[in-house]
C-alpha cells in the first residue's frame, strides 16, 4: 500500500473513530475515567488537531498528564529532554476550542514553573516603567536593539509589560489565555510574566 493511501485509510479509521466516540451519551464520564496516559494516547488516536471536543472534557489532572508525556521530549538519546513550546501552542489552540476562560482555567490549574516557560519561550517580556530610562541604565546600543525588536515582532501589553513575540506562531492564542488568566488569577499571572521579565533583562539590555 502506498504511503498516500496508508494516510488517507489511517485518516478515514480516525475521523470514524471519533465520530463513533461523540456518539455515545456517557461521554463525559467515558472521557474522564480514562487514566492519564490512557487520555494521551486517546488524543493521539484521534489527532490532537480534531480532538478538541475531547480534550474540553478533560480534567485538569489529565491534561497535566498529557502534557508531561507528550511535550516533554529528548533531542538525542541521552539528552536532557526539552519543552516543545510549538506542540503546547497547539494543544492551547485546540483548548481555546472551547473558549479562553476555559482553556484560561486549565492553563492555570498547571504548576506556575510550566506557565513561567511557557511564556518566556514565547514571548520577550519588557517592563515599560524602564523603557523610558532605559538609554540611561543600559546604553544606547542595547536600547536600539530592543526598539527593533518592538517595530518587527507583534506585541502586546499585560500589566505594565511588555510581551514581544519570539514565535511566528501561537503568540496571539498565548496573549488571548493569558489576558483572559489576568481577570481571574492575576498574582499568577503578574509572577509569572515579572520572573520572564527579569530574564529578558539580562539577556537583552545588559
Amino acid at each position: 500500500m502506498s504511503v498516500a493511501k496508508n494516510e488517507k485509510r489511517l485518516a478515514f479509521s480516525s475521523a470514524s473513530y471519533l465520530s463513533r466516540l461523540l456518539d455515545r451519551p456517557d461521554l463525559l464520564t467515558a472521557v474522564r475515567s480514562l487514566s492519564g496516559e490512557r487520555f494521551r494516547e486517546l488524543v493521539t488516536k484521534i489527532g490532537l488537531e480534531d480532538a478538541g471536543e475531547i480534550v474540553a472534557l478533560a480534567s485538569a489532572e489529565q491534561l497535566e498528564t498529557a502534557f508531561d508525556d507528550d511535550l516533554f521530549r529528548s533531542r538525542a538519546p541521552g539528552e536532557d529532554e526539552e519543552l516543545d513550546v510549538d506542540r503546547f501552542l497547539l494543544w492551547l489552540e485546540v483548548l481555546r476550542e472551547a473558549g479562553d476562560t476555559f482553556a484560561a482555567d486549565r492553563l492555570a490549574s498547571l504548576s506556575e514553573d510550566f506557565l513561567t516557560v511557557i511564556v518566556e519561550a514565547s514571548a520577550l517580556v519588557i517592563d515599560e516603567d524602564l523603557l523610558g530610562g532605559a538609554s540611561v541604565l543600559h546604553g544606547r546600543r542595547a536600547v536600539a536593539r530592543l526598539e527593533s525588536l518592538i517595530e518587527s515582532n507583534p506585541t502586546e501589553e499585560i500589566d505594565r509589560f511588555c510581551l514581544i513575540s519570539r514565535r511566528p506562531q501561537g503568540f496571539d492564542a498565548l496573549v488571548a489565555v493569558l489576558t483572559t488568566m489576568d481577570q481571574d488569577h492575576h498574582e499568577l499571572v503578574s509572577r509569572a510574566v515579572s520572573y520572564t521579565h527579569l530574564r529578558a533583562h539580562e539577556t537583552v539590555l545588559d
